[in-house]
C-alpha cells in the first residue's frame, strides 16, 4: 500500500504506460497509521486528481470511503481518524467534481467488519476482499452500461497536403485549450457542443500530431438531434481521439446503433451513410474510405474522401456570405477565415480553397426536416 502522497508521486510513473478512463481510489489508511493530518491526506488526495487529468482531462475517478481496521496505532485511536478522513471525501467530490470530468464518492466502509473481514485488522481477506469488489461494482455498473466508444478517421480537405494534414495550428501554439465550439456563431445548428471541454495548459507539448478541434456526434436517424455530442481531435493521419490524445471517442450513451455525424469550425459537417454497430460497447467509421449520406457529401483529396472546406461562417453551407467573412478576418492566429489551418487567414484561403467549394450545402447541417433535406441536394 501507499499514502496519498507517495500514490501522486507514483501515479505520473504509472500514467507513462496507461491511459485510464475510469481510476478507482482508495487511499487514507496508511496516512492515518502514520499520524499525518487530515488536512495533507485531503489536499495529496485532491493533487492525485490533477496527475490523473494531466493525463486524460475526462477521466472518471470513483473515491473511496476507506475500510476500518481493529488495530491501534501510536497516533491515537485508528478508526475515529479513518472516520474523520472519510467525512471529508464527499467535500473532496465537490469540490473537484466536474462534468467533463465527475469524482463519486463509493462507500466501502458501510458493511466493512475489520474484525471478520481482515487478516491483519488493516488489510482484507477473502471475505472482505469480495465486500470491496461488491462495492466497487455497484458503482462501475451503471457507469460502463451507459458507455460506448468509436474508431473513427476523418480528412479535413484543404488541411491535407503530402498524404497528411497539417499541425501548423498545434507546433506554433495557437491552438486553444478549451474546443471552440460553444461559440454563440453555433447557436441553432447541432455542430456546437454545449459542455465546455478542456485541457490542461501545455498539454499539446508532447502530442504535436494533433491537428485541430472536432465535433462527433451519435444519432439515432439522420433527421434527428444528436444523442451524445463530444469535442475530440483529429489527428494527421485523419484518426480521430479522445481528451486523452490516443483512445477513440467515448460517449455517454447505451450500446446500440447510432448515425455517427463529424463536424469542424471551417469543414461542412457530415453524417455516416449508414447505421454504425456500437451494440458491444464499441465500433468504427472511417468516412475517409465509407461514404457519407447525402449526395456528393464528400470531396476527395490525395485518394481519400474528405469534408469539404469553405464554411467559415459556420451556417453549414459554401456560399458568398463565407467569402465576406474571409475577406472581414484575414490574419494570423486561430480563425475560422484559416481554411488550410496553417495559422493564418490569408488572400489565399480566399482565393484558391473557398471557390472551390462555394454552393455546397452540408449533407445534413442540423436537426433537419426531409423538406430541407431534399433542398440540400
Amino acid at each position: 500500500g501507499c499514502n496519498g502522497g507517495s500514490g501522486s508521486g507514483q501515479i505520473s510513473t504509472w500514467l507513462g504506460g496507461y491511459t485510464p478512463d475510469i481510476v478507482l481510489v482508495h487511499l487514507g489508511t496508511n496516512d492515518v497509521i502514520q499520524c499525518q493530518s487530515i488536512s495533507s491526506s485531503v489536499s495529496e488526495l485532491k493533487q492525485l486528481i490533477d496527475v490523473l487529468r494531466s493525463d486524460n482531462p475526462r477521466v472518471t475517478v470513483l473515491l473511496a470511503k476507506v475500510i476500518p481496521m481493529t488495530r491501534s496505532f501510536p497516533c491515537g485511536s485508528d478508526n475515529s481518524d479513518l472516520t474523520a478522513l472519510n467525512n471529508q471525501m464527499a467535500g473532496i467530490a465537490s469540490d473537484k467534481s466536474t462534468a467533463q470530468s465527475p469524482v463519486q464518492v463509493v462507500d466501502l466502509n458501510t458493511g466493512f467488519n475489520a474484525g471478520t473481514d481482515t487478516y491483519d485488522g488493516i488489510h482484507p481477506n477473502t471475505s472482505g476482499e469480495q465486500k470491496m469488489a461488491n462495492g466497487w461494482y455497484a458503482a462501475l455498473q451503471p457507469i460502463l452500461n451507459n458507455r460506448v466508444s468509436l474508431d473513427l478517421d476523418m480528412v479535413l480537405a484543404a488541411a491535407f497536403s503530402g498524404g497528411q494534414m497539417t499541425n501548423t495550428l498545434n507546433t506554433s501554439s495557437l491552438l486553444p485549450l478549451s474546443h471552440p465550439y460553444t461559440d454563440s456563431k453555433y447557436a441553432g445548428t447541432d455542430r456546437f457542443v454545449a459542455a465546455a471541454e478542456t485541457v490542461p495548459s501545455g498539454w499539446f507539448g508532447s502530442r504535436t500530431d494533433l491537428v485541430d478541434w472536432v465535433v462527433v456526434q451519435l444519432k439515432s436517424s439522420v433527421f434527428s438531434a444528436p444523442v451524445a455530442s463530444r469535442a475530440a481531435f483529429v489527428k494527421r493521419d485523419g484518426t480521430v481521439v479522445d481528451l486523452d490524445g490516443e483512445s477513440p471517442v467515448a460517449f455517454t450513451a447505451a450500446p446500440g446503433t447510432y448515425y455517427v455525424a463529424v463536424a469542424h469550425r471551417n469543414h461542412l459537417p457530415a453524417v455516416s451513410a449508414t447505421l454504425v454497430d456500437l451494440s458491444s460497447g464499441s465500433g468504427a467509421y472511417d468516412f475517409t474510405t465509407a461514404s457519407a449520406f447525402g449526395t456528393n457529401a464528400l470531396t476527395t483529396v490525395g485518394g481519400q474522401l474528405a469534408l469539404w472546406a469553405g464554411d467559415a461562417d459556420g451556417d453549414t453551407g459554401v456560399n458568398a456570405r463565407d467569402a465576406i467573412y474571409i475577406q472581414a478576418r484575414l490574419g494570423s492566429g486561430y480563425s475560422d477565415s484559416d481554411l488550410d489551418l496553417n495559422g493564418s487567414a490569408s488572400v489565399s484561403d480566399l482565393t484558391l480553397i473557398w471557390p472551390g467549394s462555394n454552393g455546397r450545402p452540408s449533407g445534413i447541417p442540423r436537426t433537419a426536416t426531409k423538406v430541407e433535406l431534399e433542398r440540400m441536394k
